[in-house]
């Protein structure tokens, strides 16, 4: 099973969320979130629709109102914190720190593991050394990513 539908039967139905990811989205929305509903786009990768998956979750945990305006500061702010809750979500620092030690040590074998694009799991690694600073690992191995 891969870690969308893991995510789906963890999610669905907690905490008042509904997860409907059986429709096409109109315009350029790959997920959209309002009121306990949360809707992925079904035309997306499935990586893709893991990652749109958690950050809708974390507009329901994190966010309120209408922030589909995106000229508005606050609602960037908004959006900013969804993201870097959905990189929480899905790759824990710990995670990261296990997959080094096993030796992994590129960003694409690490968004293999995690089911994500190279995209996102460089952003979760930059979130993470802004988060934590560097190195992520204890003096003297500290982790540095490979491209």
């Amino acid at each position: 099973m891969y870690r969308y539908e893991k995510l789906i039967m963890e999610y669905d139905g907690k905490d008042g969320i509904m997860i409907d990811d059986g429709r096409i989205l109109e315009g350029n929305f790959e997920g959209f979130y309002d009121n306990g509903v949360l809707l992925v786009s079904k035309n997306l990768a499935q990586e893709r629709k893991l990652e749109v998956l958690a950050e809708e979750i974390a507009h329901h945990y994190l966010t309120y109102g209408n922030i589909l305006d995106q000229t508005i500061y606050i609602n960037r702010k908004f959006e900013t914190y969804a993201r870097r809750k959905a990189y929480e979500i899905l790759i824990p620092s710990d995670e990261i720190i296990k997959l080094y030690e096993f030796g992994i040590r590129t960003i694409h074998e690490m968004s293999v593991h995690f089911e994500v694009t190279d995209e996102f799991m460089l952003d979760a690694h930059n979130h993470y050394r802004l988060k934590l600073g560097m190195p992520v690992l204890p003096e003297p191995e500290p982790i540095f990513f490979y491209l």
